[in-house]
């Protein structure tokens, strides 16, 4: 068999200790560690990789669940000006579209996005009718935003709950 140099052996050991090398490149490099003090020694050390994959991974998870706390930001928000105008019953799509978000992007905490729903909605009702706050009286002023929210809440948690069962119904059984 033809003598492999020891760069050509360096670039094979990795294949050969991870039994993806072919056999005649097993051979080659086994055969050259015999003969080669330096090479014996490279292969014998234990290789560390950094795990690069999995903290590119990470990163992407991150980078992704900011993102989608982003749009649920944005959604929240949307949700809660549209409440005082002709198309408030876009919610109907809108809330259940951020409880799915929500699951999806942070399981166990998207309840948490309930509670900022119920709190931007509540707000921004107060604020629209703060003019009528003394008119009406402070009870009913108070009382309406509180309808409104959870309402807005009641929705976020179907779209939660849907999300939850399309999540069970399609895993897979382990």
């Amino acid at each position: 068999m033809n003598k492999i140099s020891c760069d050509i052996c360096i670039d094979l050991m990795p294949l050969v200790k991870d039994e993806v090398a072919s056999d005649d490149s097993k051979k080659a490099v086994h055969e050259h560690i015999k003969s080669c003090a330096d090479c014996k020694h490279i292969y014998g050390e234990e290789v560390i990789f950094e795990n690069s994959e999995k903290k590119i991974l990470k990163d992407m998870q991150k980078h992704l669940t900011y993102m989608c706390i982003t749009i649920i930001g944005v959604g929240i928000l949307l949700g809660s000006s549209l409440t005082e105008s002709q198309d408030m019953f876009y919610n109907i799509l809108i809330m259940p579209t951020i409880g799915a978000m929500a699951y999806f992007s942070l399981k166990k905490k998207s309840i948490y996005v309930c509670v900022a729903v119920f709190v931007a909605s509540y707000l921004k009702c107060l604020y629209d009718i703060s003019a009528f706050l003394l008119e009406d009286g402070l009870g009913i002023s108070l009382i309406t935003p509180l309808f409104w929210s959870l309402i807005y809440v009641a929705l976020t948690i179907f779209g939660i709950l849907i999300a939850a069962l399309l999540h069970f119904g399609f895993s897979k059984e382990d």
